[in-house]
């Protein structure tokens, strides 16, 4: 038999598999023997205004693992598996209750909202309700949004907001302790810091020092705050800390002090001119501006490299 698979565009391939299998093109077994297709070879379900009222035949008689709404959120949508791979919800209608699929489990939820958030607390509230766990949550709204309650066990948390409101005015978010790595913008704050927080990451506009968060926990691994104008001390910081990234920071010309032992990068911004004092032996990356004015003792193992801002 002559093979085809030469002129087969590799991502083409997994839709040509699905639909074989799902026609009967060929037979059970050789579908069995391969678990992995079988795992992500599962459908997609897009919903909008005009395709909503074709849901049922959408999810009959096959498992749907990731759903996409464009303007549904007050939908009730049955027959759901109890775990989605992704969920993707826009929404820029006005909503005044969401509706809340009975799912058990989401790995990834992603939501873009352009219609004042009301609608995004109730949701969360209600998947907290029926003890939904989430992996990974982001949330991006063009306005003022922060919220005050989370579904269980979320690992990852981005909160991204346009809004000026909250840039200007700053805001807490209480984030579970269940999460891991997160991620905040627009003056948005951590307060208190999750316990078992290994990265944390805020950017755009953060007027805030650390001691504004408090003292941060002991596993902390990465402290990255890209902000132009940040500019406070640091503090303390925790010794299981890996990843020091300010080279954003264009405006930070602080003290660091003494430096945790197993740090293995510090990035520095253009406004740094302090003198560093020993660098930990475990430093494989530094990054200052090409106008630094000290002079440098650093191990052996470490790549520098002096950058030009504009």
């Amino acid at each position: 038999m002559r093979r085809l698979e030469p002129f087969v565009e590799a991502a083409d391939k997994p839709r040509i598999l699905y639909t074989m299998a799902a026609n009967g093109m060929y037979p059970k077994a050789p579908w069995a023997l391969n678990r992995d297709m079988k795992l992500h070879l599962k459908p997609t379900v897009q919903l909008n205004r005009e395709s909503l009222s074709h849901y049922p035949a959408l999810v009959s008689g096959t498992r749907v693992v990731e759903l996409h709404t464009k303007d549904v959120i007050e939908a009730s949508l049955p027959n759901l598996p109890k775990r989605l791979r992704k969920w993707t919800i826009r929404q820029s209608a006005r909503v005044a209750v969401p509706g809340i699929p009975n799912v058990e489990r989401i790995d990834l939820l992603d939501i873009e909202d352009n219609e004042f958030g009301r609608w995004v607390q109730p949701l969360l509230e209600g998947l907290r309700r029926q003890r939904c766990s989430i992996g990974v949550l982001r949330l991006l709204s063009s306005f003022a949004f922060r919220p005050t309650a989370f579904p269980e066990d979320v690992e990852t948390l981005l909160i991204e907001s346009h809004d000026e409101a909250v840039m200007e005015g700053g805001g807490i978010v209480a984030a579970p302790d269940s999460v891991k790595h997160l991620q905040l913008d627009a003056s948005l704050v951590p307060a208190p810091v999750p316990r078992g927080l290994q990265h944390l990451h805020l950017t755009y506009g953060i007027e805030l020092g650390t001691e504004d968060i408090g003292a941060l926990p002991e596993g902390l691994q990465t402290l990255r705050i890209a902000s132009w104008c940040f500019d406070h001390p640091l503090g303390a910081l925790p010794e299981a800390l890996e990843v020091l990234d300010l080279k954003d920071s264009s405006s930070f010309n602080r003290p660091l002090g003494q430096l945790p032992g197993g740090l293995k990068a510090l990035h520095l911004g253009k406004a740094f001119t302090r003198e560093l004092g020993p660098l930990p032996p475990a430093l494989q990356w530094l990054t200052l501006p090409l106008q630094y004015p000290h002079a440098l003792a650093v191990p052996h193992t470490t790549h520098v490299a002096f950058v030009k801002h504009n």
